[in-house]
């Protein structure tokens, strides 16, 4: 089995990969977003980054893939 890809937190000006995958929950009431696996180093088919700031989280930057392999990201 290959090894997940993390999601990636930008804090205090270092990078830290991230052990949980907070936009999973959101897209599980999202049944119109459907990302389809690119990579088996990512099989939630995307990748995204964090930032902490004024104690909240927020995602800076998505890399994400729709059917037939659209690279789509936040806008």
């Amino acid at each position: 089995m290959t090894a997940q890809a993390g999601e990636q937190l930008h804090y205090l000006d270092q990078e830290f990969d991230m052990a949980t995958e907070p936009l999973n929950e959101y897209l599980a009431t999202k049944k119109d977003i459907r990302f389809v696996i690119h990579s088996t180093a990512c099989r939630r088919g995307y990748y995204g980054k964090w930032e902490i700031n004024d104690e909240k989280l927020f995602l800076i930057d998505l890399k994400a893939y729709l059917k037939g392999s659209k690279e789509v990201d936040l806008h």
